[in-house]
């Protein structure tokens, strides 16, 4: 915002937010972000058997709330850093603020945490694999990390 606290120390000039849509490369890159979004499919049979009552109708309900959410809060994110920087938007939309930036700096730490925390969610669908190919039936396996997960 002009006259803010790190409007001025911004290290290029903003362009003024357009609401046409190009396809580009740029358009391949909000593809991967989208896509992982949404890498937790690997383990939507865990999250199936763990679910109280379980039923395809129930999870499938849950599913589409769960991804509903998901999508829109992406879909925020991404809408709120383009009409803040327009044709500036870079593709991690952090790399637009200044370094400075207290908000953008919290930001930056909780989207490492976050990339680091999910690394053990997806090795989660390897381990059941591991331990379905060894015989050991699903009712005995721990789920603690599943319950931790949601």
């Amino acid at each position: 915002q002009p006259g803010g606290a790190f409007y001025d120390a911004a290290a290029e000039e903003l362009a003024e937010p357009t609401l046409e849509w190009q396809c580009s490369l740029n358009t391949i890159s909000v593809a991967c972000i989208l896509c992982d979004c949404f890498t937790q499919h690997f383990n939507a049979p865990r999250f199936y058997h763990n679910l109280k009552d379980s039923s395809p109708q129930r999870f499938t309900r849950l599913v589409f709330i769960s991804y509903g959410i998901g999508a829109a809060l992406a879909a925020w994110a991404m809408c709120v850093g383009y009409l803040t920087f327009g044709e500036s938007s870079e593709g991690l939309i952090l790399h637009n603020y200044n370094v400075k930036d207290p908000g953008a700096m919290v930001s930056r730490v909780l989207l490492a945490l976050t990339l680091v925390c999910r690394i053990p969610l997806l090795m989660l669908a390897t381990v059941d694999e591991i331990l379905s190919l060894a015989g050991l039936p699903s009712k005995k396996r721990f789920s603690m990390p599943t319950m931790g997960a949601m």
